[in-house]
């Protein structure tokens, strides 16, 4: 089970679960809307360059989807996840924000 606090950007979930949860960027590169840009979403324990990546997966179509594998091994507790946007030669980033992981009891 997840949930998603929109004031704070944060994502709780359980431990192992998975989740899908749409995002939806308008991403301007000058003053062009553009619709054809790459989405990565990133894990860390805590930010800066110094800390490991512990998971990534690419939003298709806006979305993003976290398998089992990616926080089963994970220990519970506060992690950091930004999303890295790339449109042409233009690199923004949506982060970070919190990402909280609650114990499973299995």
């Amino acid at each position: 089970m997840y949930n998603y606090y929109e004031k704070t950007k944060t994502i709780q979930l359980t431990r192992g679960d998975t989740m899908q949860m749409g995002f939806n960027f308008t991403v301007m590169v000058g003053s062009q809307q553009v619709t054809d840009y790459k989405a990565v979403w990133h894990l860390k324990k805590n930010t800066g360059l110094r800390y490991p990546l512990l998971a990534q997966a690419p939003l298709k179509d806006g979305v993003l989807s976290i398998t089992h594998e990616m926080t089963a091994d994970l220990e519970a507790g506060q992690y950091w996840y930004d999303i890295e946007i790339t449109a042409g030669d233009q690199v923004m980033t949506y982060g970070p924000y919190p990402f909280l992981l609650e114990p499973d009891v299995g």
